[in-house]
């Protein structure tokens, strides 16, 4: 029976989607893909949660290309070995069940009509039988280690036997498609992505503040978070990114990033508003705004140069407080968080070597906000 397309399948299984807490490792590596996607036409469309944790769409010859990654985040005490890939799931008293190590099923996704590669991404670095696999697929390092992936292909076999996918290949064909990436952890994902993201603004012509490129990544990490939580209906559209509409949906970001306007508060209160502030809560912190605005353009507690130290040290803050909502590090409440903001800029207040009065501190966070680059709830796509 010929195989179907990768577009009539559908997945194997859905427990990841069920196993999602919040934003992790896969949701900054799917945001990488996403960031290649607007810089790379031949990426077509991003997936997630569908087939594989994270599933590529690449434009090929007359046809397409799928790439199934497979993203290993959880910390081991050991570099990655031929014994953990192909370990394979066992109860006790029972004997190992075969096609469930991470090898195969990775080489399960072979089963769909298009030509198929295979990705590995881990936090931890791989022992030297695999090294190998960690080499580009057509470099010349590949080609160069032919003793070493010989070794490695007889030490799969061994460990795998005559497992095949669907569509009739084995472990060696697997080896011959597979790479393997060590990202090292989520931060220097996270860092990694946001110098991609500002550097392709850059080439687009679009210039915006490192603060201003990080709020936008927030929303890009939600987008795929949100895809990858989204339910497996209607042929999984919803997990589904293209890049015709990821260009369009980072057009309509950016300029809500760039340009929110000089709105007297109207941001921010719309902003708290959503979150489920209370309306006098929210007329009392409109009111500090308009405190802290008039001590910028006639102050009378602060010089210059302490202002702008005070604002960059709020600034600083929220953006850490924000970072801890999105991560999921903290409940996903406007009331909660708000709350919490005031807490942390309370105890800023009191340690800063100048001591600006409250409502200045908290006009600070009230103005961010205003400018679309801080908010109460965790970032929405």
């Amino acid at each position: 029976m010929k195989p179907k397309s990768i577009r009539e399948l559908e997945p194997l299984e859905t427990g990841g989607v069920e196993a999602r807490h919040g934003l992790d490792v896969q949701d900054h590596v799917a945001a990488g893909y996403c960031i290649k996607m607007l810089q790379d036409p031949s990426l077509k469309e991003v997936w997630c949660e569908t087939h594989d944790d994270i599933t590529l769409i690449w434009d090929a010859v007359n046809s397409e290309r799928v790439e199934f990654v497979q993203v290993k985040s959880h910390e081991l005490d050991q570099l990655w070995s031929v014994s953990l890939l192909c370990k394979r799931e066992k109860k006790p008293k029972r004997p190992a069940v075969k096609g469930t190590s991470i090898l195969e099923r990775s080489l399960a996704h072979d089963r769909c009509s298009e030509a198929c590669t295979f990705r590995l991404v881990t936090c931890r670095p791989v022992h030297t039988e695999l090294l190998a696999l960690s080499y580009p697929l057509s470099s010349q390092e590949r080609v160069l280690a032919t003793k070493e992936l010989a070794a490695l292909r007889k030490e799969l076999v061994s460990q795998v036997g005559d497992y095949r996918s669907s569509n009739g290949r084995d472990c060696a064909f697997w080896m011959s498609q597979v790479l393997w990436e060590v990202v090292h952890s989520l931060d220097s994902i996270e860092t990694k992505n946001l110098v991609e993201l500002g550097e392709h603004l850059h080439a687009q012509g679009q210039y915006a503040a490192p603060d201003q490129v990080r709020e936008l990544y927030a929303k890009l990490v939600r987008k795929v978070s949100d895809a990858g939580a989204a339910k497996w209906h209607g042929g999984g559209k919803a997990k589904q990114i293209k890049r015709a509409d990821l260009i369009a949906w980072l057009l309509r970001s950016l300029e809500e990033v760039l340009h929110p306007g000089r709105s007297g508060g109207k941001v921010a209160r719309r902003k708290m508003k959503t979150a489920g502030i209370a309306p006098d809560t929210i007329s009392a912190a409109m009111e500090e705004r308009d405190l802290y605005v008039k001590e910028i353009l006639s102050p009378k507690y602060l010089q210059a140069n302490d202002r702008r130290f005070v604002e960059g040290e709020v600034a600083a803050l929220l953006q850490t407080l924000r970072a801890q909502l999105d991560a999921g590090f903290l409940p996903d409440s406007g009331p909660g968080f708000h709350s919490l903001c005031l807490t942390k800029l309370d105890d800023l207040s009191r340690q800063l070597p100048v001591r600006p009065p409250l409502a200045f501190v908290h006009g600070c966070m009230y103005n961010i906000t205003d400018r679309c680059l801080h908010r109460f709830r965790r970032a929405m796509a």
